[in-house]
């Protein structure tokens, strides 16, 4: 696609609709690059966050901005009305939108086969997790996938256009049939993986629930075990709590992408098929909804996430705590980490 053929591409959007697209992309953009910051400091200044687990969370927030800095150039776009930048930054464009998304997604699956694991399989989770050598290899080998998969519409298997109605560029679906087969036949396991883990995490969890309560209805108080039993169920516990949050993470970034994803696939099985402005506009933004709403996921269902939000804010504040009461949240945060998550400090 030619520079004159970009510049000749304007967006289907009077001011009115383009001053709306504009604000609803701009707050999408600020809240989740504000919030996936807030999830990785808080995450590297405390020690008990530092697991292996929130080592792909804090991954996941890294391509979240990232990818968020990408669609930053709609607001330009969308207000001039046209694309202006060239061919060139076209093509980047569209490799880093698709590059990071990538890698959003590939963490996603990342984190859902690392509570898997962590649920039913602890052999096999130190096995892959358990050494920090080992995680920092599956999270480059995933950022070198990602930037290889992307990088393939620059050497000529497929390429990246810009679509007037969104405001960036993207990958063509129409251009090449084997590539967005490809795509989406590396995509479609990653989502089912997901589905699959947290399927398995289900059963198990209900599994152990049952076990607990018949051990609770067996026990005796004065058995030498209960203080210790009642320590490793409070540590499953919070495990569990841990992985219901994740679980919704992974389970409303694929809701949100859905849409996207359907309406694209309509365009390769029927190349006849022209997507509405405004259908295309709203499914999009949906999609870079995902980018945003893990922090507030954390915040709400993760408590060790909460504690730590609410300890920042109260340092930035300027609110100092007796020494006895962050000593004694410290202890609590300690107590409730599962004694075979791996941490980093």
């Amino acid at each position: 696609m030619t520079n004159e053929t970009l510049q000749m591409s304007e967006n289907p959007w009077n001011t009115k609709e383009s001053a709306w697209v504009i604000l609803f992309v701009s707050v999408i953009i600020l809240t989740g690059i504000l919030g996936n910051t807030l999830v990785i400091v808080v995450t590297l200044i405390n020690c008990t966050l530092k697991t292996t687990a929130n080592a792909f969370i804090v991954n996941l927030a890294v391509a979240d901005i990232l990818a968020l800095f990408s669609f930053g150039i709609m607001v330009s776009s969308l207000a001039r009305g046209k694309w202006i930048y060239g061919d060139t930054a076209c093509k980047v464009n569209g490799f880093t939108i698709m590059t990071f998304g990538l890698a959003s997604a590939l963490s996603i699956s990342a984190i859902s086969i690392n509570r898997y694991l962590v649920t039913a399989n602890l052999t096999a989770y130190h096995s892959l997790f358990g050494a920090k050598n080992r995680t920092l290899f599956l999270l480059v080998a995933l950022w070198i996938f990602a930037g290889t998969f992307g990088s393939l519409p620059l050497v000529g298997w497929s390429r990246y256009e810009y679509f007037p109605a969104r405001g960036f560029c993207f990958w063509s679906y129409s251009t090449s049939f084997s590539y967005t087969i490809t795509f989406y036949t590396l995509v479609a396991p990653c989502c089912l993986a997901a589905a699959f883990c947290y399927w398995k995490i289900y059963l198990t969890i209900r599994q152990n629930k049952q076990g607990h309560n018949q051990n609770l209805s067996l026990s005796s108080p004065k058995d030498s075990h209960k203080i210790k039993r009642r320590q490793e169920m409070s540590n499953e516990l919070s495990e569990r709590k841990i992985t219901l949050s994740i679980c919704v993470v992974v389970f409303v970034y694929y809701t949100t992408l859905a849409p996207f994803s359907i309406v694209n696939l309509m365009v390769v099985w029927k190349p006849s098929y022209e997507i509405s402005p405004s259908v295309d506009i709203v499914t999009t933004i949906v999609a870079m909804m995902n980018h945003v709403i893990n922090v507030f996921i954390y915040a709400t269902l993760n408590r060790k996430y909460r504690q730590a939000i609410r300890n920042l804010f109260e340092k930035i504040k300027g609110f100092v705590w007796p020494n006895e009461n962050r000593v004694q949240s410290f202890n609590r945060s300690r107590k409730q980490t599962p004694k075979h998550d791996v941490t980093w400090c």
